[in-house]
């Protein structure tokens, strides 16, 4: 079977994509320069108002031809999911017609949102700005492929499995003799092992989906910890906090975890000594939390902190 172009038989819209990109581009830059002459206009006194209104102008078509953008982008994926078959749906028809519970629960979700947005604190003003509702779309469209992913009702392979002949295929590349229940596309390519890059990357994002809240919320605990006193004490003891975090932070992450994980660095406990002083952090930042909201009622705070601290110490041993 030949590969799969990428837009099927939506092709035609490919250079209205092309030609609106280009537009937007210039009507950026036209934009940028607009705003350049106002700006010395101003400064110079002058009362002409043609700057101003070649900004505003500028402007207006950056969002008209931001706004053909999305549709074309709407077009191919309503499209390439109408599409009959796989041939006429393209890569990118396919891809969006395996993501189509992801539409359904990201326009669901908004759909709801939006309608209870004054209900719903600070959660609802996030659907008051438009950068708030990009934003958030970007990061829902992930966790739901993350969670539909976990589900395999997305991928379309096995993700650790190695199909003969398909190794660093490029995107839509037809498998060779794929059997009766078997999809019949790697929709991405295949990487340097002959696994389906599509498949990897949905199951990819329900690891990340599992791990990355927590390690936010540890980032979140340790920097509270130490940023607190830093703060409140500053002198020598802010001082040197700040420089263990810059040093820290110039530090290349993935060279450091190369070496936490090499056999020669295990050999000497280091990545031992290490965990165990960064999770002490979650008890004392446990202890803080709570010592400050209970200060006043003793009792409390002492029911709390012990019963926190017997079940801390228990999961940190």
């Amino acid at each position: 079977m030949e590969p799969l172009s990428w837009t099927g038989n939506l092709a035609f819209l490919n250079p209205i994509f092309l030609y609106a990109w280009v537009a937007l581009a210039i009507a950026i830059v036209v934009q940028i320069v607009t705003t350049f002459l106002a700006t010395d206009a101003n400064l110079s006194g002058e009362v002409s108002t043609a700057p101003q209104g070649a900004h505003e102008y500028a402007a207006l078509g950056v969002k008209l031809i931001f706004g053909l953008i999305v549709l074309v982008v709407l077009a191919y994926i309503i499209g390439g999911i109408l599409m009959p078959s796989v041939e006429a749906k393209g890569i990118l028809g396919t891809i969006s017609t395996r993501l189509l519970p992801v539409w359904i629960a990201l326009a669901l979700t908004f759909a709801l949102s939006i309608t209870f947005k004054r209900k719903l604190g600070l959660y609802g003003k996030l659907f008051d700005s438009m950068v708030g509702m990009i934003g958030y779309a970007i990061v829902m469209f992930w966790v739901f492929v993350a969670l539909f992913g976990a589900m395999d009702l997305i991928v379309t392979h096995d993700p650790l499995a190695q199909v003969s002949g398909m190794k660093n295929k490029v995107p839509g590349t037809a498998l060779r003799d794929p059997s009766d229940d078997q999809f019949a596309y790697y929709l991405l390519g295949g990487d340097n092992l002959a696994r389906d890059v599509f498949s990897r990357v949905v199951k990819g994002a329900s690891e990340v989906v599992k791990i990355a809240p927590f390690a936010t919320l540890f980032a979140f605990m340790v920097g509270i910890t130490l940023g607190l006193p830093a703060a409140y004490y500053g002198g020598k003891l802010d001082t040197f906090l700040s420089f263990l975090a810059n040093l820290i932070l110039a530090f290349p992450v993935i060279l450091l975890f190369y070496l936490l994980v090499t056999p020669e660095i295990v050999a000497t406990g280091i990545p031992v000594y290490m965990a165990a002083v960064l999770f002490v952090f979650p008890l004392i930042f446990i202890a803080i939390l709570i010592n400050s909201r209970f200060y006043v009622q003793p009792q409390k705070r002492n029911l709390y902190l012990g019963v926190s601290m017997v079940i801390g110490l228990w999961l940190y041993i």
